[in-house]
């Protein structure tokens, strides 16, 4: 009894992956979550996502700025960018820089992967989870973004 307590409790941490079936593999788009997935020697690594099972598309006009709205219980959002894109976490518009922004308020060049969850401090939310992020790009084309719980 003892061992089986014990192995429940290392696959709820997260030490034995769970396999997924193949009917749950080919369901609809959903959030998976963004794990430390391990490497060829066991070791967790933050190198490797898992692949996301729900990525959206987003077309750019040249100096457009675009709101996405970030999908419900979204943590975390990789963006594919094929051209220069600038991101705005802060609730404002993006815009493609021409001038110093000093007061904070500036957008992010090419982000990497990004937490969009909300940010926690003794237990108490400090920050809420972002509900819409503004981008842009001095170039027309389709934005990728995969998103995790």
């Amino acid at each position: 009894m003892k061992k089986l307590i014990i192995i429940a409790l290392m696959v709820c941490i997260g030490c034995f992956p769970v396999p997924i079936s193949k009917a749950m593999a080919a369901s609809a788009p959903m959030l998976v979550p963004f794990e430390m997935m391990p490497d060829s020697l066991g070791h967790a690594t933050t190198l490797v996502p898992p692949a996301s099972r729900f990525i959206t598309n987003h077309s750019l006009t040249a100096s457009t700025p675009k709101t996405i709205t970030v999908p419900a219980g979204a943590n975390w959002v990789n963006f594919s960018a094929a051209a220069n894109l600038w991101v705005n976490f802060n609730g404002g518009a993006a815009a493609v820089p021409s001038t110093d922004v000093t007061d904070g308020s500036g957008t992010y060049f090419n982000p990497p992967m990004m937490y969009v969850g909300p940010i926690y401090s003794g237990g108490a939310i400090l920050y809420p989870a972002l509900t819409t992020i503004s981008v842009i790009s001095d170039t027309t084309w389709v934005l990728t973004a995969m998103w995790f719980r």
